[in-house]
């Protein structure tokens, strides 16, 4: 099944003009028009991209990570109808030998992100990403299908304390 391109009115509440069309990769809900992506993150994730967003953009630039320029609606806001934009950043899907730079950037981007407040819905978030976020840092615990038990506890006893920092 094709993926659903973003229709007329959310091209527009974008500024976006050019026919949008399906990027590889990911859950097949992402289109590049012009030089923008669209990405549909539907209603249930709205609230969760809008935060997203305002604070990224409040982040300072940096030599070490890049953040996409977002783009807001014409009202102002980050999310029309379940759909997000930014401009298109080229990057790799192969970090293979570039751990240094990758841990150096996850460090800096850590150190940006000191004193932002997390909000209270995400702690409320149900979706499969959330929850597994939550069991890998051993804030919930979930019950398995007896066939994947011994590869879950064999993930479990892989876990290992981080170094005291602020959770964000």
């Amino acid at each position: 099944m094709a993926p659903t391109p973003p229709p007329p009115p959310v091209l527009k509440a974008f500024s976006l003009t050019t026919t949008p069309t399906p990027l590889p990769g990911g859950q097949g809900q992402s289109f590049l028009s012009g030089a923008a992506v669209i990405k549909f993150v539907g209603p249930i994730d709205a609230e969760e991209a809008e935060w997203t967003s305002y604070t990224l953009v409040s982040l300072p630039p940096s030599p070490y990570f890049t953040i996409p320029a977002l783009i807001p609606t014409s009202t102002g806001h980050y999310v029309y109808e379940g759909w997000t934009a930014a401009h298109f950043c080229t990057g790799t899907d192969r970090p293979v030998g570039h751990w240094d730079e990758l841990f150096l950037a996850a460090r800096h981007f850590h150190k940006a992100l000191e004193g932002v407040q997390e909000p209270e819905f995400l702690r409320r978030r149900m979706h499969p990403w959330a929850r597994g976020d939550r069991v890998a840092w051993g804030e919930e615990a979930v019950d398995v299908v007896p066939p994947l038990a011994p590869m879950y506890e064999k993930l479990l006893s892989l876990r290992k304390d981080v170094i005291a920092v602020p959770a964000q």
